[in-house]
């Protein structure tokens, strides 16, 4: 069944009432009607009848047209009117029309009452496709503002000239601006540095020449007066009605985080890998340093079972197992120690000593092998031995002096070997110099680390588990100090360490 239209009428004359319904019904037209000769009624009817079209006459005794097309607009604007009247002058008919009349239609020409009204409906219809059109398109702004406004990502929109012309609240406070119209007519080159301004210059102009996007790319961010940043960009070119490129606009989104935590998780697997590396050359290291003197001492033990050895062989024989034993003993407590250290578990056992009777035991206990390695060996301690008594683990400390002093006997082959100590305010610095094959600055931190030599080869000339160095440094941590050292490949070395100068007075001391 067809939708009829809701005709309200205003007319006080019924004949007239149904000439103009007649001739609507010619027009083919289906509708319903309903009459009103007073303002009341006509209020009532609006509200309650809620008609598709108004047609009103223009004088009725107690009403007219002029009221009844202003109390429309009042209370539905929306509904068509249209004034049907016996006669009306041109300056009535302009009064009705900008009072907001869609069409006016003498009596004597009815017969075009049916296109006036089709006409009216019509135009209502456009100017209702027409309101929603532009709702829709308020609604749409709103949303897109709203989304611009609160993402936390940049995004902004330039022309051909890479210039912006529009840019959201988020890239307004990263550019330190508190209104986002003031970066309009600017550049990147307004805000980054150089390199980063014309990368990204590259780029649009590329993408304004070929159409083609650039989708997802990091590019590192210069500033003038900050840090380095990393976006994720996508840049797509900006196109008119007609299709044509006049800029382009995009989107970047911060991942300076993600950056720094890939970084620190390439660094930690590096320093994983190389740890791994260390460990393992370590261990193939200190197989090789286990079983020198394990088959010196199994070897010579079963020689010893000859009863046709003579004792000077005999004699020579048991120094060499004393001696292997001696190592292997040595590598053995470097282990221990290194473990111990590495669970946190060695501690500082402080008593009185005094550091010229230790300097002095040192050079009695290596001198012999200096001499018969023809290398010069002294010491120099400048206190006198009063003033030389401290508070200290004297065990650590000489193992430290002990580790840095075979060290240089190891690798000097001619020359000189001289250690000391000398007083620096509160610190006493001790030093131990040599005349070695040195070695290279980019190793002067490596060769502390666990389980690092200065030479980690497979081919690597000199022995030792690489674990002296690595114990000396904890042990003088320990003590609040540090140690560093002065070096250049065949240039000999000079270790320094620190450890505090805690003196002890002859009074404290002989109590």
């Amino acid at each position: 069944m067809a939708v009829k239209l809701k005709i309200l009428m205003v007319e006080d004359i019924l004949a007239d009432a149904e000439l103009i319904l007649r001739e609507i019904k010619k027009s083919g037209i289906q509708f319903i009607h309903f009459l009103v000769d007073t303002k009341e009624a006509y209020i009532h009817a609006i509200s309650d009848f809620m008609p598709d079209i108004i047609l009103s006459d223009y004088s009725l005794p107690y009403f007219d047209g002029m009221n009844a097309l202003l109390l429309r607009k009042e209370l539905a604007p929306d509904i068509p009117f249209i004034l049907v009247t016996g006669s009306i002058n041109e300056e009535t008919a302009v009064a009705v029309m900008k009072a907001g009349a869609d069409d006016y239609v003498i009596k004597e020409h009815l017969i075009r009452i049916g296109s006036a009204i089709k006409t009216a409906l019509e135009k209502k219809e456009i100017v209702r496709q027409k309101k929603k059109a532009e709702e829709k398109l308020v609604w749409e702004q709103y949303l897109f503002r709203t989304l611009i406004e609160n993402i936390p990502d940049s995004i902004y929109f330039k022309d051909q000239e890479s210039r912006f012309i529009r840019i959201n609240k988020a890239m307004a406070d990263l550019f330190k601006l508190d209104d986002p119209l003031k970066a309009l007519g600017k550049s990147d080159k307004d805000f980054f540095e150089k390199a980063h301004s014309q990368e990204a210059l590259k780029d649009e102009l590329e993408i304004i020449s070929t159409g083609n996007p650039v989708i997802g790319k990091e590019e590192m961010e210069t500033w003038p007066d900050r840090p380095v940043t990393w976006v994720s960009t996508t840049k797509m070119p900006l196109r008119d009605f007609n299709g044509s490129i006049i800029g382009t606009f995009g989107i970047s989104r911060d991942i300076t985080q993600r950056k720094i935590v890939e970084a620190e998780l390439v660094k930690a697997k590096g320093k994983a890998e190389e740890s791994d590396r260390l460990k393992t050359a370590f261990l193939h290291n200190i197989s090789h340093e286990i079983r020198t003197p394990m088959n010196a001492i199994l070897g010579f033990a079963e020689i010893l079972n000859n009863p046709d050895l003579g004792p000077e062989k005999r004699k020579h024989f048991i120094d060499i197992i004393v001696q292997s034993t001696n190592q292997l003993l040595s590598i053995i407590t470097d282990i221990v120690k290194i473990a111990t250290i590495e669970a946190g578990q060695e501690e500082l056992h402080v008593k009185e000593a005094n550091i010229n009777s230790i300097c002095q035991l040192l050079y009695e206990q290596f001198n012999p092998i200096a001499q018969m390695q023809q290398i010069e060996f002294r010491y120099s301690t400048p206190l006198s031995s009063a003033e030389a008594n401290i508070a200290i683990d004297d065990t650590k400390l000489i193992q430290v002096l002990k580790n840095l002093i075979g060290n240089a006997l190891k690798f000097t082959k001619q020359g000189h070997i001289t250690f000391g100590y000398a007083v620096k305010g509160n610190l006493l610095e001790f030093f131990i110099e040599d005349t070695g094959i040195g070695i290279a600055p980019e190793l002067h931190e490596e060769i502390f680390k666990r389980f690092r030599q200065a030479d980690n080869s497979d081919t690597r000339k000199f022995g030792g588990s690489g674990l002296g160095l690595s114990i000396s440094k904890a042990y003088i941590e320990l003590f609040g100090g540090e140690i560093w050292l002065t070096s250049n490949p065949g240039n000999g070395s000079i270790f320094y360490f620190t450890v505090p100068y805690n003196k002890i007075n002859p009074s404290e001391s002989s109590q």
